[in-house]
């Protein structure tokens, strides 16, 4: 048993020129090619006796994926699921969602924290109103922030998108050390309209029909984010 230990060290010792993400061909871990381990006579098995995780095998029970690039697969993301929290490590930006529906009175909130900064400024937030996700005529709407303080409201009908609200600063993010990389998004719904949320403060209100009809709800996660989504709820309002 020790010669195979010893051969493990060298292997990790050589990872860090390996790339952070995979390619989406066969089975990664997290900077490890599994190849390279059979020819050491290991298996991936023993990864997890190790607390490594293999790259995007499954997705949490019931929740589903829908990739804004076609050709993306669920092995491009690390999707886990502990203490009621989810942690994304994402590849392709796209939507999660698992069967909730955002319907009449509501009130939709989840706290974003993102564990590591990003070279560039990538978005992650709330969707509502989502109709034919797993079709060509997927439409929903969605409230996005970032790590620069900045937030937005789009809405997506197919391959169109569309701002409802360009990026715009979210002072509720803002403290005197920078920006916090942990923010509780909200979406309130009455019957009339529509508020969206930062941190206990109103940024934004929409009529109903400008949302769109009621529909699934999710969260959605940009490129190459390591984020954590945890108190994701929806409480119907009377």
């Amino acid at each position: 048993m020790r010669t195979p230990t010893l051969l493990l060290v060298v292997v990790l010792s050589s990872a860090p020129h390996a790339s952070p993400r995979p390619e989406g061909r066969g089975l990664h871990t997290r900077g490890l090619h599994t190849r390279g381990l059979h020819t050491l006579g290991l298996h991936t098995l023993g990864l997890h006796t190790l607390g490594l995780h293999t790259w995007g095998t499954e997705l949490p029970d019931g929740w589903k994926v829908r990739f804004d690039d076609a050709s993306a697969k669920p092995a491009d993301v690390l999707v886990e699921e502990k203490d009621g929290s989810l942690t994304f490590t994402t590849g392709p930006a796209g939507i999660y969602y698992k069967g909730d529906k955002a319907q009449n009175g509501f009130d939709y909130t989840a706290t974003f924290s993102q564990l590591k900064p990003t070279a560039m400024a990538e978005a992650y937030g709330l969707f509502i109103a989502g109709q034919d996700l797993d079709k060509d005529t997927q439409r929903y709407t969605y409230f996005l922030i970032r790590q620069d303080g900045k937030y937005t409201i789009k809405t997506r009908n197919g391959s169109a998108t569309k701002a409802i609200v360009d990026w715009t600063d979210a002072p509720s993010m803002k403290e005197p050390k920078g920006v916090k990389t942990s923010n509780t998004l909200e979406i309130r719904a009455t019957a009339n309209s529509v508020q969206f949320v930062v941190d206990s403060k109103p940024v934004h209100s929409m009529t109903r029909d400008q949302v769109g009809p009621d529909g699934a709800a999710g969260v959605r996660i940009n490129h190459n984010l390591n984020v954590q989504v945890s108190k994701l709820e929806i409480k119907k309002l009377p």
